[in-house]
């Protein structure tokens, strides 16, 4: 499937992949607290969605879909964007070194189509190689976004380089990644949509 016929099937169920890329996660669970001392931070805060009604009743919220909805509504789509579902829409970890190993081959063939440097230099100047740490690194976003949203220098920390580095040689690369990471579960979900939706009628 073209990237265009993707951007435009996901963009039909609300998901806009272009600037999911671009812009990364959205701040709606980060605010700007001021501390007594006048210094402001980042900090979390709990979606008012993943809370039980009731006087200190916390309850978690379920993922999207269950493993086996998931399961269920998966005829006919791709191993590799069915294992990405599972991972992005109902927690399972099952794959995730799999995963991983997917994400660093499609990195690879980006590094050279795009003619990125083979290594990059951590914070001591010796040279390193960072497309399955990226790889990793898009996987464990996904997992943990307001992390990466407190915190963006764990971008940089994460590969034990630099912002300096990170800014000028392994953004790119780290948001083209993601952005075929994106490709994977939104096609995932494209169809998952359409399976339930007609279950459901």
């Amino acid at each position: 499937m073209r990237a265009e016929t993707l951007i435009s099937l996901a963009a039909a169920h609300g998901v806009d992949l272009e600037r999911a890329a671009r812009q990364g996660v959205p701040r709606r669970n980060v605010v700007t607290k001021r501390f007594q001392n006048g210094r402001r931070a980042s900090i979390l805060i709990e979606p008012p969605t993943s809370r039980a009604r009731g006087a200190e009743t916390r309850s978690s919220q379920r993922p999207t879909w269950s493993t086996h909805e998931i399961a269920l509504a998966c005829v006919g789509v791709p191993e590799l964007e069915f294992r990405a579902a599972l991972f992005a829409f109902a927690g399972a970890r099952s794959h995730y070194w799999r995963l991983i190993d997917a994400l660093n081959c499609e990195a690879q063939r980006l590094q050279a189509r795009h003619e990125w440097p083979e290594r990059v230099p951590d914070i001591h100047g010796i040279p390193i190689e960072y497309t399955r740490h990226l790889a990793k690194q898009v996987l464990d976003l996904d997992q943990h976004p307001n992390l990466f949203q407190v915190a963006p220098a764990l971008h940089w920390i994460y590969l034990n380089t630099t912002e300096r580095v990170w800014e000028r040689q392994l953004a790119e690369p780290f948001n083209a990644i993601q952005f075929e990471w994106l490709r994977w579960i939104g096609s995932a979900a494209s169809r998952i949509q359409a399976r339930l939706r007609d279950d459901e009628g």
